[in-house]
């Protein structure tokens, strides 16, 4: 009696009880995806409900799959975090995952925490570790940096730029220099407040490394120290042919209201190579030159492809679909380039009714690998939702777990 009258207050109340969805789980568990779908009698509630399910589900049969299902649940709101509360009550990788997600906003205890940082599975090592390195305390973080796994190093090294001393600039120092992964190296080398004395000779050394990131991140470390040894070397880094490296140097001087950085920097907006536009639109808003705006709109008439699509992808929140980034978009589509499935889905994102029409077509007629690539790139597209519905029945596994994200990410 107490059972009933509980939900049927929840039900009245709608304060956030959670659903039945014994009987989705049961069409699921015997592959019925259709009569799951079916189940869910168009409710967007349910539907909501039935992708995460479908998350769920994989997490727990495929455990290398788990990190990426439970970071899809974590962002998904009330279904997601249902979904993830049944799965902390499972075993495994997907469990531990879980509980993390749902442990987000503050610590766990010593015990829960050195369980988490020391487990078998490094998918529970990393989320650990990005979910909590900006929390811990330094002598766990000192022991991160040594893991095998990069993606826990990477987080320990941004967790050690909290701190100063002359052990903490030491450890990152030569994680800077010695580490075999050159995201962890770029990731040392940007705490330049964490090291102390030795800031300038790390980077001086990182602007030498093999990996470009890391010699990127060499000049931005260099920017933050702002003196005028760093500045000469930024300068040093600007001289001579044009080149990638030479692009993000000139926004690191821009940034620091060189004119010499903002000429050049210019210069390669203008550049004849198409690969050094692009690298200088990605890098314009660091380089804070006036106007970005009216920029990236001058080159949505680039001649290429790549540059049109660079400038694109950073104005398309509240584009009009038949404003001038839609029809630069629809050009580099009419142009029938490699370019053009991207181009296509970022219309569908926009808005347009016939990159939406293209992209169901796709959806209906496409091969497993283009309706999983155009589902990966049209997931904030809105009016894609019904489409994503309909892909929940798929019996294909990567097919469904896309539509899944698409649909949590649009959901009604």
């Amino acid at each position: 009696m107490k059972k009933t009258t509980a939900s049927i207050i929840c039900a009245i109340l709608s304060i956030g009880c959670a659903p039945n969805v014994s009987s989705l789980n049961r069409h699921l568990e015997k592959g019925a995806y259709d009569l799951a779908l079916e189940e869910a009698r168009n409710d967007p509630a349910m539907i909501a409900h039935l992708a995460a399910l479908i998350l769920e589900r994989e997490a727990t049969e495929h455990p290398d799959r788990a990190a990426v299902m439970v970071n899809s649940l974590a962002r998904s709101g009330k279904p997601g975090k249902y979904a993830l509360k049944r799965l902390v009550e499972s075993t495994g990788v997907a469990s531990r995952l879980a509980g993390i997600a749902l442990r987000r906003s503050s610590l766990p205890s010593d015990r829960e925490l050195d369980s988490y940082l020391s487990d078998s599975w490094s998918d529970v090592r990393v989320a650990a570790a990005r979910t909590w390195s900006r929390k811990i305390d330094r002598k766990r973080l000192e022991k991160m940096i040594l893991d095998p796994d990069p993606g826990v190093r990477v987080e320990a090294a941004a967790g050690l730029g909290r701190f100063e001393g002359e052990k903490t600039a030491r450890i990152l120092a030569q994680t800077a220099r010695l580490d075999p992964d050159p995201k962890v190296r770029a990731r040392a080398v940007v705490q330049v407040k964490s090291l102390g004395t030795d800031a300038l000779d790390v980077c001086r050394s990182a602007l030498d490394d093999e990996n470009m990131g890391v010699r990127n991140a060499a000049l931005r470390g260099l920017c933050e120290l702002g003196s005028d040894e760093a500045v000469a070397l930024i300068r040093d880094r600007m001289a001579g042919p044009m080149t990638e490296v030479t692009v993000v140097a000139a926004a690191e001087l821009a940034r620091l209201g060189h004119k010499d950085g903002k000429s050049r920097f210019l210069d390669a907006l203008k550049n004849r190579r198409s690969n050094i536009r692009a690298t200088a639109l990605i890098h314009l808003d660091r380089a804070r030159i006036e106007d970005p705006g009216k920029i990236r709109l001058r080159m949505l008439d680039d001649e290429a492809p790549s540059v049109v699509l660079t400038a694109a992808s950073a104005l398309l929140t509240g584009a009009d679909p038949k404003g001038p980034v839609a029809r630069a978009l629809r050009r580099i589509v009419e142009e029938g380039s490699m370019r053009a499935p991207g181009a296509r889905d970022m219309l569908a994102v926009v808005g347009e009714p016939a990159a939406i029409a293209e992209v169901e077509e796709v959806f209906e007629q496409g091969d497993e690998e283009e309706i999983v690539t155009s589902l990966k790139r049209v997931v904030r597209a809105t009016m894609l939702y019904n489409s994503f519905v309909s892909l929940l029945k798929d019996d294909r596994a990567r097919v469904r777990i896309e539509a899944a994200r698409g649909v949590l990410q649009n959901r009604r």
